[in-house]
């Protein structure tokens, strides 16, 4: 009986010195954070360490190693259960100590390996988790969120999950911004402005929103700062082009454009207008024609003229055109106005009655020029020296002149068979037309038997003109502050104009 009483008392003592042990273990081998928390504690392992004694029911038989052994190798095998390898690896070899076991030994080895093999995929997952969030701080969201992944699902804290859902978020907005930058700058690139603005402000919201309330410093920081420089840039200018566009000045909007300081790409708006202003004008290719006639003597001699490339426009100015000049600048309202009443498509008609100064004025507003003489007569007969637009034979259902019997001005472009070589409509009748030129005989001209001082040459003719009086070469010298009914106009622009303003 003391025998056995003294052997309980020992086993009694052990127990108490196996459960301190337990709880000042190595701390070189201790789980991550995610584990340690959950170590269970000194009354814990000692209950471990009963738990083994109680499984070792017949352990006063045995000798004092031998008891030590199975104690031992018992509270391994129940941390071992309890995944705390590393506190069973210990407990097993110290059982080992106490007693040679080839089996034990053998287990001992595969599970130091497990050991070894969990110490490197928790060092691996702190180093992975240490460069996501370097990434997730820079702004890098996208390789954060690849780093996050390769942690995998076991070694995922709640903790660890709250950072991988903002970095989610964060990726998912960034992408979102990204995307709305890229479609403003498409759309900025192929000249459409208008529609580039709500992108733009749109993307300045959501990083408002999102980043500045997490106070984030992402890669995209700059690229949102030039955003919002660029919306201020577009907001600032696109009314005014829009403006012009809407007016019908498409010249002088090119113009601005080309004015501009290169903060946004301008090549794709410029070009857009372009071709909205070569639907209005026809070119005029470079080269010589014949310039003059014999008919008349302040038409001679004829010779040849080489001119640049340049736009004219197709039809004349227009009624509602000039009306939109009128109302923008407060000018003085043409004679034409005066027949608004009387003409339903009286917007349509061509604009008569202004002055050479009046018509100057407004190709200066919309952004082009009156033609020269040259020009004119070169885009009326083109280069085969013809007397009419549309040949050598007078025929009054081909324009709006006397023998046509309309007497009064009808629609620009009503006559689809009086087209010039080059494109251009009613270039024989309806009204005359302005060109800058000063009346002057040609080179090699005989001078007029009167120098008419402060006047100007038009040209083309005007409904109440007999078909003699519509040829191409014909001059007729006005008084440039003249507001004579029957007298328009219609503009020119140089090609290089054009081409550098389009760049």
């Amino acid at each position: 009986m003391l025998g056995r009483a003294w052997t309980a008392a020992t086993f009694a003592f052990l127990a108490t010195v196996a459960a301190y042990w337990l709880t000042i273990v190595d701390t070189g081998n201790r789980w991550p954070s995610a584990v340690a928390d959950k170590r269970p504690t000194a009354l814990q392992d000692t209950q471990v360490v009963g738990a083994a004694l109680a499984t070792t029911t017949n352990i006063y038989n045995h000798t004092a190693e031998d008891a030590s052994y199975f104690k031992w190798r018992a509270a391994g095998q129940i941390l071992e259960k309890r995944g705390r390898l590393a506190e069973a690896v210990r407990l097993y070899s110290l059982a080992l100590s106490y007693r040679q076991d080839q089996l034990l030994q053998e287990h001992l080895a595969l599970l130091r390996d497990q050991v070894r093999q969990s110490q490197s995929v928790r060092t691996m997952a702190s180093e992975i988790l240490a460069q996501a969030e370097a990434c997730a701080k820079e702004g890098r969201y996208q390789d954060a969120w690849q780093l996050y992944q390769r942690l995998g699902t076991d070694n995922v804290t709640p903790q660890m999950q709250t950072k991988m859902d903002l970095c989610r978020q964060n990726m998912e907005t960034m992408r979102a911004l990204t995307d709305m930058l890229h479609q403003a700058d498409t759309l900025v690139q192929n000249g459409d402005w208008t529609a580039a603005i709500p992108w733009l402000e749109k993307a300045g919201r959501l990083y408002k929103e999102w980043f500045s309330s997490h106070n984030n410093t992402a890669l995209l920081h700059n690229d949102i700062g030039q955003a919002e420089d660029n919306l201020v840039f577009l907001r600032r200018h696109d009314t005014l082009i829009s403006l012009l566009v809407q007016q019908g000045r498409i010249a002088r909007a090119l113009q601005y454009i080309a004015d501009l300081p290169s903060q946004l790409p301008k090549q794709g708006l410029q070009v857009k207008l372009a071709h909205l202003l070569q639907q209005e004008m026809v070119l005029v290719a470079a080269g010589p024609f014949i310039m003059g006639s014999t008919v008349e003597t302040d038409e001679a001699p004829p010779q040849p003229v080489t001119l640049p490339a340049y736009y004219i426009d197709r039809y004349e100015v227009s009624n509602r055109q000039y009306d939109l000049f009128v109302s923008t600048t407060g000018v003085r309202p043409p004679v034409s106005r005066q027949e608004r009443s009387a003409l339903h498509d009286w917007h349509l008609h061509p604009v008569n009655g202004v002055s050479w100064e009046e018509a100057e004025q407004y190709a200066e507003w919309a952004g082009k020029r009156l033609p020269t003489e040259a020009e004119w007569e070169k885009a009326a007969r083109g280069n085969d020296g013809r007397i009419y637009p549309w040949g050598n034979t007078f025929a009054s259902e081909r324009c709006n002149a006397l023998e046509s019997g309309w007497q009064r001005s009808t629609p620009v472009g009503s006559f689809l068979q009086e087209i010039s070589p080059v494109g251009c409509f009613d270039m024989a009748g309806n009204v005359l037309e302005w060109t800058s030129d000063v009346y002057a005989p040609y080179t090699g001209g005989s001078v007029p038997t009167t120098i008419r001082h402060g006047y100007r040459v038009a040209r083309g003719g005007a409904w109440y003109y007999p078909g003699q009086s519509l040829r191409c070469s014909n001059r007729y010298p006005q008084l440039q502050t003249a507001r004579l009914a029957g007298i328009g106009f219609r503009c020119a622009l140089d090609y290089r104009e054009l081409a550098e303003n389009a760049k």
